[in-house]
C-alpha cells in the first residue's frame, strides 16, 4: 500500500453541557502513526487553594507501548492543545492554539502533559466544548485499526515452523546453559530453527557446546529412571517424615542427566539478559523491563528518569543488543538498536560512543549525530567527564574524539550559515498591516483566549467504558 504523507493531524473531542460534567472524561484512543497511541483527558474541576478559584484541566496522554519508558519517541512532534465552546451559535475561545507544548524526551511515559489550570470554570456557558489536539511533523502511513492487546505483526516463519515440528515430534529439553552459575534449559529443536548460530553450534559444526556421549542403553526413559532410583533404596522402610519434595527433585536431576545432550557455559553475559533473549526465541516477544530496577522505579515519583535509571536501562538494552548480535538474531538486534537510539541522553551517549560504537559500526551514524548536535550539554555531563578522565580505557579514544569534534563543527557552521541567510532575507522587509477590528455592532467572543501554564499529571486508573457517549471525531489537515 502506498503511503500518504501527512504533515499535520487534528484530533477533536466534543462534550455537551459543559457545566454539568462532574467526572474526568477521556477520549477514545487515537493514533498518529508508527503505532503511537494517545488520549485526550479533560478534568472538569480543579480547585486552587491559593486563590480559591475553580479551574478546568486538559492533558494529552500517551498510551504507552510495552517498549516505551519515556517520551523520547513522541517528543519529536509539535503538539498544540486548544479548547473552545459553542453556545447559541457563538464561539468562545478558552485556550489559544498558538502555544506549542515543549515536552522533555526524558519525561516518564506514564505522565500526561498539558494545562493543570487551563481556564476558569466560570468561563463556561454550559454549551458544547470542543477540545482539539494538533500534531505537526508527523508521517501517517496507513489506516490500520490498532488494538493494545493484539499484535499486528505476524509470527516469523521460523518460529511457526519450530513449534510445528515440536508439536509432531515431541522432544524434552536437551540443552543446558550455565550463565555465570545460573542454569537455563531449552529444546534444541526450537533454538536451531530460530538461530543460525545455534543451528551450527548444536549440530557439532562449532565446538562451543559440550555434547554428552550416550549409547543406546542410555537413551532417556522416564520410567526406567524412576525404577532405578527406587531400586537403590532396596527394601528400606520409608519414614513418613521423608520430604517428598526432595525426592521429587532427585528424580528430576536424574532425568536431566539423561536428557541433556548439550551443555553451554556463558560467562560474559548476565543471567537476566540471557533469560530475556531465551524467552524471545520461544515467543518472539522481548520484555525490556529491567527487573533489577523495579524497586527503584516504584520509589521514584519524579517526572523525569534519574541518571542511575538511565544508566541501568541503557546498559540492559546494550547487553540485549550484544546478545542478539552474537547469536545472529537479526530481528532482535534491530529492535535493541532502535531502543538504544530512543534511550540516548546527554548523560550516557559518551560512554556508548567511545566504548560500543567501535565494535558495532552500524550504531555509529545516529549516535555520532546525537552527540555532535548536543555537544555543549554532553561536555557538562558526568558520562563525558568520566571518559575524559580515563582515555586509556578506550582503544579508539583519539579517533572517536576527532570524529565527534569534526561533526560538531560542521553542524555549528551550518547553523551560522542558516542564520546569516535568514538575516539577509529579513532585511528591508516592512511590518505587516494591522489586523482590522470587528465590524460595527459586533463584539469579539468572550472570554478572550487564555494562555495558561503547562505541567505534568499522572492519570488515575483509566476507565474508558464511560466514554461511549462522547461525540469524537478525527480530522486530517
Amino acid at each position: 500500500m502506498a503511503s500518504n504523507k501527512i504533515t499535520q493531524l487534528t484530533y477533536q473531542m466534543n462534550i455537551s453541557n459543559s457545566l454539568e460534567i462532574k467526572e474526568d472524561i477521556y477520549s477514545p484512543v487515537f493514533s498518529t502513526g508508527d503505532n503511537l497511541l494517545w488520549q485526550l483527558w479533560f478534568v472538569p474541576l480543579v480547585k486552587n487553594t491559593v486563590n480559591n478559584k475553580e479551574y478546568c484541566s486538559i492533558y494529552i496522554l500517551p498510551v504507552a507501548n510495552p517498549d516505551e519508558t519515556s517520551w523520547r519517541k513522541r517528543s519529536k512532534f509539535s503538539i498544540k492543545l486548544f479548547v473552545k465552546e459553542i453556545k447559541n451559535f457563538q464561539t468562545y475561545n478558552l485556550i489559544s492554539s498558538n502555544n506549542e507544548l515543549s515536552i522533555s524526551p526524558d519525561t516518564k511515559i506514564e505522565n500526561g502533559y498539558g494545562y493543570p489550570e487551563a481556564f476558569e470554570r466560570t468561563s463556561l456557558y454550559n454549551g458544547e466544548l470542543i477540545i482539539c489536539a494538533i500534531f505537526d511533523n508527523i508521517e501517517y502511513k496507513d489506516n490500520k485499526q490498532y488494538n493494545n492487546n493484539v499484535s499486528l505483526d505476524p509470527l516469523p516463519e521460523n518460529l511457526v515452523e519450530a513449534w510445528k515440528n515440536h508439536l509432531f515430534n515431541i522432544q524434552p529439553v536437551d540443552v543446558e546453559f550455565n550463565v555465570q552459575g545460573e542454569k537455563f534449559y531449552a529444546c534444541s529443536s526450537i533454538l536451531i530453527q530460530r538461530s543460525k548460530y545455534f543451528e551450527n553450534a548444536l549440530s557439532g559444526v562449532w565446538a562451543e557446546s559440550t555434547i554428552n556421549n550416550q549409547n543406546e542403553d542410555d537413551v532417556y526413559n522416564e520410567t526406567k529412571i524412576e525404577e532405578d532410583i527406587k531400586e537403590k533404596e532396596g527394601n528400606k522402610e520409608i519414614d513418613n517424615s521423608i520430604d517428598m519434595k526432595n525426592n521429587s527433585e532427585e528424580i528430576n536431576e536424574e532425568k536431566l542427566k539423561h536428557q541433556i545432550k548439550h551443555r553451554i557455559h556463558i560467562s560474559d553475559y548476565k543471567p537476566l539478559s540471557f533469560a530475556k533473549m531465551l524467552s524471545y526465541l520461544y515467543t518472539n516477544q522481548i520484555d525490556w523491563n529491567n527487573n533489577n530496577n523495579n524497586n527503584n522505579n516504584n520509589n521514584n515519583n519524579n517526572n523525569t528518569i534519574s541518571v542511575a535509571e538511565e544508566t541501568n536501562n541503557i546498559s540492559f538494552t546494550i547487553e540485549i543488543y550484544c546478545l542478539a548480535d552474537r547469536y545472529l538474531l537479526t530481528d532482535l538486534c534491530q529492535r535493541a538498536k532502535n531502543r538504544i537510539f530512543e534511550e540516548l541522553t546527554v548523560n550516557n551517549v559518551a560512554e556508548i560512543m567511545f566504548r560500543l560504537v567501535p565494535k558495532y559500526e552500524d550504531l555509529k551514524e545516529p549516535i555520532l549525530s546525537f552527540m555532535a548536535e548536543n555537544f555543549e550539554d554532553v561536555c557538562n555531563s558526568k558520562g563525558f567527564k568520566d571518559v575524559l578522565a580515563n582515555p586509556n580505557d578506550y582503544t579508539y579514544y583519539n579517533r572517536i574524539m576527532s570524529e565527534v569534534l569534526s561533526q560538531h563543527f560542521k553542524i555549528q557552521k551550518a547553523k551560522l550559515n542558516k542564520q546569516h541567510l535568514q538575516t539577509n532575507n529579513l532585511a528591508g522587509v516592512g511590518l505587516p498591516p494591522m489586523r482590522p477590528g470587528p465590524p460595527p455592532g459586533m463584539r469579539p467572543p468572550l472570554p478572550l483566549p487564555y494562555n495558561p501554564s503547562v505541567g505534568y499529571r499522572q492519570p488515575p486508573q483509566l476507565n474508558n467504558n464511560n466514554n461511549n457517549n462522547n461525540n469524537s471525531n478525527s480530522q486530517s489537515n
